[in-house]
């Protein structure tokens, strides 16, 4: 069950599979050739209810450096490998133990990278010293204490800002990238209600007798609007 795709400068493609827990690595010269290694890990997560058996759902580099990390949902555990300059295999050179389901990474530049966790709605601040992550600040996505899960996270264009959104709740976290890379936060964009407020009204135009193109169109503007202060 492949997930999760990142390719490397020297024609590498490294594939993250959710359901058997493995990294996968092909080489790529115009069209995917025949895979050259697999990587599989083992272990089981803290729930037993969710989180069975090894579920690894991200890889990715950091950037210009020859470091992949795998992020395994399950084991909640990050694995640091370094490729291989001339064969493009994985070596395994050391791994951090988080709590929270960690799900996604992203980074900005070789040394910072930041990790959203499903399972506790937190953003932690990763560095990068030699090949070992450590952490530096966590912080919650959500404003009150509530049962649902991050999703994904997305650093800005200009890298000043990161959002995480959170499932189920409907909401994108929004932190503002300090000059030091950590996290303040900034505010919650209610998403979710947004939404609903569209869905329905989509629903009550499509029988209303009469429609007002000019006034369907100002109850969008204003809805947007509104969406902006949430």
């Amino acid at each position: 069950m492949p997930c999760f795709l990142c390719s490397s400068s020297d024609h590498r493609l490294y594939c993250a599979n959710y359901g058997t827990g493995s990294i996968a690595v092909f080489s790529i010269e115009g069209r995917l050739d025949e895979r050259i290694q697999i990587v599989e890990h083992a272990g089981r997560g803290p729930h037993p209810n969710r989180r069975q058996e090894s579920h690894v759902h991200q890889t990715l580099f950091i950037l210009s450096t020859q470091y992949l990390c795998a992020c395994d949902q399950s084991t909640d555990y990050i694995e640091i490998y370094k490729a291989d300059v001339q064969s493009g295999l994985l070596i395994h050179r050391s791994m951090l133990h988080l709590y929270g389901g960690p799900r996604y990474l992203a980074s900005t530049n070789d040394t910072l990278c930041y990790l959203c966790h499903e399972l506790s709605n937190e953003v932690t601040v990763l560095y990068m010293y030699n090949d070992v992550l450590c952490v530096q600040q966590t912080l919650s996505t959500i404003p009150e204490e509530t049962v649902k899960t991050v999703s994904a996270s997305r650093l800005s264009q200009n890298q000043q800002h990161l959002y995480a959104s959170n499932r189920g709740r409907g909401s994108i976290a929004v932190f503002n990238m300090l000059p030091d890379g950590l996290l303040k936060a900034a505010g919650h964009w209610n998403a979710g209600a947004l939404h609903a407020i569209l869905y329905y009204w989509r629903m009550i135009s499509c029988w209303w007798p009469i429609r007002r193109p000019v006034f369907t169109c100002w109850i969008r503007k204003v809805l947007r609007w509104i969406s902006m202060l949430m």
